[in-house]
């Protein structure tokens, strides 16, 4: 930055020059990235919609990580409006945070607020669409969803992954999975599978939260490790796992039921599956 043969002002006088300087160099860095940056976020979203082919899928749960997404200038604002601008009928779905109590210095009382834990994406939903989304009151199955229609389907669940729960009600309704950047350790759905599997690691607890009860299929030890990304290496998922890769950008889309049955057989033949 501080080359002086280089720089306009010569030998720097001042503090105040010097930032000059720097600033100056900047720009000329950025603006090349920005260029850059136009013409990916353009040809992304074309490859996404050729490669996809999502015009029958009705819903889609995304689990993600915009990391490398941001740095080639796609922020989650820029993917929401992609997605919905190629598939203007699809329902997006994204794990969001559990509830957490908060005290409020103001007054002295505790009140309970939403508390984001899953990433840019939940969050730019809860900012972007909060009085037009789903979400489910199970504070451990807990779902955002978005549509331009606004119409969901019914958000109350007892059993975290049960029966009424919104991941059991999405095997039933044309539905695929994205893992943007991130591996099947973070697919939620694969609790649904365990619960049916009945594995013995895990028993039923319940809880209160709100003054109302649930019900979660929880690890009997708190710190038992599960591998979730041991899914990814079985044969017979990865021929139901569609792979797209964009620069530093790994994309997998995978039909949701069709995993869930995958996933679900294998536990039930060998419930220990995911214990190292």
């Amino acid at each position: 930055y501080l080359d002086l043969k280089k720089n306009k002002f010569r030998i720097p006088r001042s503090k105040s020059e010097i930032v000059k300087i720097i600033r100056d160099r900047r720009k000329i860095k950025s603006d090349d990235k920005i260029k850059e940056n136009k013409d990916f976020k353009s040809n992304f979203f074309k490859i996404l919609k050729k490669r996809l082919k999502l015009n029958s899928t009705r819903n889609l749960i995304i689990h993600s990580n915009f990391t490398n997404m941001i740095n080639l200038g796609i922020k989650p604002e820029d993917f929401i409006s992609g997605i919905f601008n190629f598939f203007p009928s699809i329902t997006i779905f994204s794990p969001s945070g559990f509830f957490r109590e908060r005290k409020i210095k103001l007054n002295s009382l505790k009140k309970i607020k939403p508390n984001n834990e899953f990433g840019l994406l939940s969050k730019e939903l809860l900012k972007r669409f909060k009085p037009k989304i789903f979400r489910n009151n199970n504070p451990f199955d807990n779902l955002i969803g978005y549509n331009r229609k606004k119409k969901y389907f019914d958000n109350k669940n007892y059993l975290a992954y049960g029966k009424d729960s919104p991941y059991r009600k999405l095997l039933n309704q044309n539905t695929s999975i994205m893992l943007l950047d991130v591996t099947f350790f973070y697919n939620s759905m694969f609790h649904m599978a365990e619960l049916d599997a009945n594995v013995p690691y895990r028993n039923f607890k319940k809880f209160t939260f709100n003054k109302k009860e649930f019900q979660l299929f929880a690890r009997n030890r708190e710190k038992l490790y599960l591998d979730y990304s041991k899914f990814e290496k079985i044969k017979e998922i990865k021929k139901i796992t569609k792979v797209i890769n964009f620069k530093k950008i790994k994309i997998r889309i995978i039909n949701y039921k069709s995993l869930y049955k995958t996933s679900l057989k294998l536990l039930k033949k060998n419930p220990n599956f995911l214990l190292n």
